[in-house]
């Protein structure tokens, strides 16, 4: 194969990719990289929710529900389940710090769900950049 064919080829793979295939100008050939860059977005989305007020982390949950069975089997699929416990965790903590506002303890335990909230947040992104699971896999 000559050089023109070979970018003819490379052209007429570019041009069968979804618009979902493309990120940052290059074509996303597999499942692994796909999810890795959606767990970078989620990971984002939890991030600014220090600047939404928390909605960009409801919709970071429901992006780590939908893509959890795609990530099965996946280092991926750890971070999809931190990342669900992290929500979960949070809205639990939250509700409870909110109701013992009026005991004068709630301050308290959100400033503990914040420094909780970045820590899993911190962590889970920088095993995320090593392509690490965050939990050991079953043997």
């Amino acid at each position: 194969m000559n050089w023109q064919e070979g970018r003819q080829e490379g052209r007429a793979q570019r041009r069968k990719a979804d618009v979902s295939d493309v990120v940052d100008g290059r074509v996303i050939g597999n499942v692994e990289d796909r999810l890795r860059v959606i767990m970078h977005v989620i990971y984002a989305l939890y991030a600014a929710s220090w600047l939404t007020g928390g909605v960009s982390t409801l919709v970071g949950v429901i992006i780590a529900y939908v893509k959890r069975r795609d990530a099965a089997g996946t280092v991926y699929a750890s971070h999809a389940t931190w990342l669900i416990r992290t929500f979960w965790g949070s809205l639990w903590v939250g509700l409870v710090g909110f109701a013992l506002m009026m005991a004068g303890v709630g301050l308290v335990v959100l400033l503990l769900l914040g420094v909780w909230m970045i820590y899993r947040i911190v962590k889970g992104w920088l095993y995320l950049v090593d392509r690490r699971p965050l939990y050991r896999q079953a043997s």
